[in-house]
């Protein structure tokens, strides 16, 4: 003990010590409480929106002809909704606009990339697109080009984060998707191919291409829908989830069995 403190200083000293020791936590515990229950105010006043929106995106996608289903809506308008802008958002196979609303009005929550809806349109599918699209409210997010797959791919040079490929489904035809879009996908984007369970060409293209490919992961089916993320090379936890998820297409195939060609 220094000889210049007294019994009195260093009592006096001691309690100040942990006055100011314990009144700084509870001001940092007070701080922390308040911040966490503004974020989480926060955080539930965006989950109402996305969810008011979704059920918006949903009445109106129902009122537009097509075959997609609610849930692999909205599991576009969710993919959408989670680009961040290394690309654009490509749609093969555009017909009424059905997917194309999911696609547009998920981008539209998110970063609001383009979509670029490609379909030759014939007879009268174009009118009825263009008063979908405005219906929808999403006219100033796509872009309708009236060409086929292959004359839209020979001319289109913007990167794509995010395709969904629902042309043709001839297996040559879905093929040719495939090889002519899958160089245009940025790496990590996503690829989506609709009616993979229940039209032979998909069915064979994914099979092939996605789920025995060593350039995805993350595959996974949603319904009748398939979709991967790009990579250059997958690990072996990877092959064995998109194994996995094979089996579990092949079972639903079993239990669902309308296959068309």
């Amino acid at each position: 003990m220094r000889a210049d403190l007294c019994p009195q200083q260093i009592d006096s000293g001691g309690k100040a010590d942990i006055r100011h020791s314990t009144v700084l936590p509870v001001l940092f515990r007070f701080l922390v409480i308040s911040v966490a229950r503004r974020l989480w105010s926060c955080l539930r006043i965006i989950g109402r929106h996305d969810h008011r929106d979704l059920d918006e995106t949903r009445r109106i996608a129902a009122r537009v002809e097509g075959w997609l289903t609610d849930e692999e809506g909205e599991l576009l308008y969710e993919l959408a909704k989670d680009c961040l802008g290394r690309g654009v958002i490509v749609e093969i196979g555009s017909w009424k606009g059905r997917s194309t609303i999911w696609l547009a009005r998920g981008s539209k929550q998110g970063r609001k990339t383009k979509v670029y809806a490609i379909d030759p349109h014939k007879k009268s599918s174009l009118a009825d697109f263009k008063d979908n699209i405005k219906m929808a409210r999403v006219e100033d997010l796509v872009v309708p080009i009236v060409k086929t797959s292959a004359q839209a791919a020979g001319e289109f040079s913007k990167p794509v984060e995010l395709i969904f490929i629902d042309g043709n489904h001839h297996y040559e035809m879905v093929e040719l998707d495939f090889i002519l879009w899958f160089p245009k996908v940025v790496e990590n984007g996503t690829m989506v191919f609709h009616d993979t369970t229940n039209f032979f060409g998909p069915k064979k293209v994914v099979e092939e291409h996605i789920y025995r490919s060593r350039n995805f992961r993350s595959v996974k089916l949603v319904n009748s829908v398939t979709l991967g993320e790009k990579t250059r090379k997958n690990a072996f936890k990877d092959r064995f989830r998109s194994n996995v998820w094979l089996c579990i297409k092949k079972v639903y195939e079993v239990l669902e069995p309308h296959t068309f060609t």
